[in-house]
């Protein structure tokens, strides 16, 4: 155990193994954090700060490296029941990120768990695997993929030519061993398929064009915007990260059609941004079908304010919790915050972190991008925040509506 002196009490810090319980007003634990040990490598400090609903600092520490599971404790009684937590990110110098991030858990209950973790579900052993395309000649559109990473999902982009097959051959692929590769192809409005197999101990691959042969099974997702852009992945194991990469599909309409091969997999997952009246959605499904739907979240963004020292969320509807982003000009800052519902009306009240960052001024970080989303099995006090433009797919289902106001893309 380190005890580290703080702002208004001193903290302990425990380093040990733990099983998490739910804690009443008396308890001294504010937060129980999980991590990955190498989460923070690369950043000059990390510093966890623990404040009142009303910006008050009750405690700080810089993060230990190495960590992977830690207590923040306060030596003190605080007698509240909700607390906002800071996590300032400093990046070096000789980094292109800006130098200050600030990441934020505002008005959540006091003793919540924060699983910082960004894959909880386990990865089967990979091997490399590079390969190249044969009879790939007039291709009107193809998708390959491994068992954990696919051309299609490649950067977002799909190959809708002959010479973009080209490519291929320079990118570097991982697959598990057992695995298959999957190559979907669509020459003179037939699109065809098939799963390879991948002897064993290889390390690069010719695959034959002309051995997908299988006809593909052509569906059609609903939106009901005017924009739609969907993703769509299959898990043989549900238990283990790896997935293949089906189908993309982008479109300006209501509807998009899409591939997929006949074979049905233990889970699928499937992510769908639309707009309906100019507004951005996101839904991320997973499961045993793939939806016919994509209903939108039952909520509407409304907030005052436009800068992190007036803004006040007065959202409207169901969701189960908020992202706001703020960054300031030349962007030095970046801040993200995430509250649940129960915060909503509540204006955010910052701490004075002159000591981190000089000439910090909340006037001069402007409201960036708002979003709400709704958690299947969401628990308040189980800190499991997505971003809907970060989804890994290892979380639950939501459904989110976003809004970009432009200022981080802006002169």
């Amino acid at each position: 155990m380190a005890v580290v002196k703080g702002a208004a009490n001193s903290i302990s810090i425990v380093f040990a193994k733990f099983a998490y319980k739910d804690v009443d007003v008396k308890s001294n634990t504010l937060l129980t954090v999980i991590l990955e040990p190498q989460r923070f490598l690369g950043y000059k400090y990390v510093s966890f700060i623990v404040t009142d609903e009303k910006g008050n600092i009750l405690n700080e520490v810089k993060y230990q490296e190495g960590t992977s599971k830690f207590k923040i404790s306060s030596t003190g009684t605080f007698e509240g029941k909700r607390i906002n937590v800071l996590l300032i990110y400093a990046n070096r110098e000789d980094t292109d990120m800006v130098p200050y991030q600030i990441l934020g858990l505002l008005h959540i209950k006091k003793g919540s768990l924060w699983d910082m973790r960004t894959n909880n579900i386990p990865v089967k052993p990979l091997s490399p695997l590079s390969v190249k395309l044969k009879n790939a000649d007039e291709l009107d559109n193809w998708t390959f993929s491994t068992d954990y990473w696919g051309s299609s999902d490649y950067w977002g982009v799909d190959y809708s030519s002959a010479k973009d097959t080209t490519e291929l051959s320079t990118l570097q692929f991982s697959y598990s061993q057992g695995s298959k590769l999957f190559l979907q192809v669509q020459r003179n409005n037939q699109t065809k398929y098939n799963f390879f197999d991948i002897p064993e101990g290889a390390s690069s691959l010719e695959l034959d064009v002309t051995k997908c042969t299988k006809p593909s099974i052509a569906k059609t997702i609903s939106s009901g915007g005017s924009y739609t852009d969907l993703y769509i992945y299959g898990r043989t194991d549900e238990n283990f990260y790896q997935k293949y990469s089906l189908a993309h599909k982008q479109t300006y309409s209501s509807q998009a059609t899409y591939y997929i091969p006949a074979e049905s997999f233990q889970e699928y997952l499937t992510s769908i941004h639309f707009k309906i009246g100019g507004v951005d959605y996101f839904n991320n499904y997973k499961g045993a079908t793939i939806p016919d739907v994509a209903d939108p979240i039952d909520a509407k963004i409304r907030y005052s304010g436009s800068t992190l020292a007036d803004f006040k969320p007065q959202f409207n509807g169901s969701y189960d919790y908020y992202h706001a982003s703020f960054v300031n000009k030349p962007f030095s800052i970046s801040i993200d915050f995430y509250s649940p519902a129960a915060s909503n009306n509540i204006p955010v009240q910052m701490p004075d972190l002159g000591k981190y960052i000089k000439g910090l001024d909340w006037k001069n970080l402007l409201l960036d991008r708002l979003a709400l989303t709704e958690v299947d099995g969401f628990q308040e006090d189980k800190l499991l925040y997505l971003n809907a433009l970060n989804y890994t797919y290892s979380g639950p289902q939501t459904k989110s509506v976003s809004i970009n106001l432009g200022v981080w893309g802006s002169n």
